[in-house]
């Protein structure tokens, strides 16, 4: 049987991952078909995400590269070329919708007889940039419709592969060892009265950062039994600490800010009853792990990133300059610095009670009908807008997505 070496290229963060990382199954499949031939699978990732890519059984090899120095060391491009002049690929599959100079330069620097990848856009290039990018690929699929859900994206990478299986959303392997530990490292810190609420303050970019989920978790912990955890890397410790010490209620609360690893994170949300989060890597992995979820939702990507699945309460307010590729026009994020921490606390006791549903939800922090309705506009997928007090469950409004999918 003939041997078929593909490049899997993904050079963008860890919820990018995590959205994406669900292709690679039915890729691979769908490849070992067309090719009559076993897969050696490589993936180009950045180093902090390798763990989720060593988990896979599809994946044979993993290039780990620090994507900081990659753009700012001409030392550390020159051993990262050496490094890939080792490979040889039959094909090379740019994964992204959004790439980056990293992504080009990969795309230039790894050698494979065909290279594929999606028709791009701006966000994190020039128009002259995304012409060479383009002239590197020997197929370019199209992918039509702006803004758009990224994992309509996928599908249609899916499609122009001629995978058949749909993308099955947001993924994430966990394994058996680290899920055992998770249960166990909780079963210590609650009794079974208690309930684990996990916040997650950070968020790789500032514009994100919100200073009131506490006062939004407070409300819960007033009428529950919680035990509040935050956990994120070591530079999220002080944003969890502020953030934690506005919670008094709670009988235990911790800070676990960069003592666990991306799979032991992972494990601890999957044990968790709640996560209060930003539009970030930890909702999508709550949702990969179907686990509940209140997302401060900002503008500067609405709909594409989020909300997506049943598991998510977003929390918005609508601006006329939604979509702004967070280039803010204001300099200080009002779409997320002035959602108030009362819309969240509505947002969190909704869930709380009611953590079943067939679609994901959007609380408008405006009850404006005319923010509502600007709000729909901009959803791409099926979802149920809610447009009352959170205390009467029985007004929900549903909105069909214009360009949703089954």
């Amino acid at each position: 049987m003939k041997r078929i070496k593909i490049a899997w290229i993904r050079t963008d963060s860890i919820g990018d991952t995590v959205l994406s990382m669900g292709m690679v199954r039915p890729v691979v499949e769908d490849l070992k078909k067309q090719f009559d031939g076993d897969i050696q699978l490589t993936v180009v990732c950045q180093e902090h995400i390798v763990p989720l890519y060593q988990v896979l059984p599809e994946v044979d090899e993993i290039i780990g590269f620090n994507r900081t120095e990659l753009f700012n060391s001409e030392e550390y491009r020159r051993e990262i070329k050496n490094v890939l002049t080792q490979y040889a690929f039959d094909q090379l599959i740019i994964s992204l919708y959004s790439p980056d100079e990293n992504t080009i330069f990969f795309t230039e620097h790894v050698y494979a007889k065909k290279k594929i990848g999606l028709d791009c856009d701006l966000s994190n290039i020039t128009p002259e940039i995304k012409l060479k990018y383009l002239g590197l690929l020997t197929k370019v699929i199209p992918t039509s419709g702006h803004p758009k859900c990224e994992l309509d994206r996928a599908q249609d990478l899916l499609d122009g592969l001629n995978v058949s299986e749909k993308h099955p959303g947001a993924f994430i392997e966990i394994p058996n060892e680290i899920r055992s530990w998770a249960k166990n490292f909780i079963d210590k810190k609650k009794s079974q009265k208690e309930k684990l609420v996990i916040l997650c303050a950070g968020a790789q970019y500032d514009n994100r950062f919100y200073y009131n989920y506490g006062k939004a978790i407070e409300k819960l912990a007033q009428n529950e039994t919680i035990i509040l955890g935050a956990i994120g890397g070591a530079k999220d410790y002080e944003i969890n600490q502020r953030n934690l010490m506005q919670v008094k209620s709670a009988k235990t609360v911790y800070n676990w800010s960069g003592d666990f690893g991306l799979l032991q994170s992972s494990a601890i949300i999957e044990q968790s009853c709640l996560v209060v989060c930003s539009e970030s890597a930890p909702m999508h992995i709550a949702c990969a792990l179907n686990t509940p979820n209140v997302v401060l939702l900002g503008g500067g990507h609405f709909g594409r990133f989020a909300p997506y699945h049943s598991s998510t309460i977003a929390v918005s307010s609508f601006r006329p300059c939604y979509n702004c590729n967070w280039l803010c026009q204001y300099n200080n994020f009002p779409c997320v610095q002035q959602i108030p921490p009362d819309a969240l606390s509505d947002a969190i006791n909704i869930i709380w009670k009611q953590t079943q549903s067939k679609h994901p939800r959007i609380l408008s922090a405006e009850q404006k009908q005319s923010s509502i309705k600007r709000l729909k506009r901009l959803v791409h997928r099926k979802c149920v807008f809610i447009e009352k007090e959170a205390t009467d469950l029985s007004r929900d409004t549903f909105c069909n997505g214009s360009r949703f999918f089954d």
